[in-house]
């Protein structure tokens, strides 16, 4: 935001899955905090990232029963936030 001067929309990449290390991703509790940092800071929208490994499904998110629920009830609070 403050590199544009505050004259563009910025969005969020958030990883919830693995990226290299295959014996850690991050916790649901992890990409929470990340999210509201970057709605708190301006962010305008977020995009969930599976993976950029080929050594990990592409599906990543939507195959970690945790994460998922994490991912959802989190859009939910979002949704009614941005709605107040």
């Amino acid at each position: 935001m403050k590199w544009s001067g505050g004259e563009k929309i910025v969005w969020n990449c958030l990883e919830c899955s693995r990226i290299g290390e295959l014996d850690r991703k991050p916790t649901p509790q992890q990409v929470e905090c990340e999210a509201w940092m970057s709605l708190i800071h301006g962010s305008r929208g977020l995009i969930y990232s599976f993976t950029s490994s080929t050594d990990i499904p592409r599906a990543a998110l939507l195959d970690d029963p945790d994460m998922l629920t994490a991912v959802t009830a989190l859009n939910r609070q979002i949704t009614e936030w941005r709605l107040c």
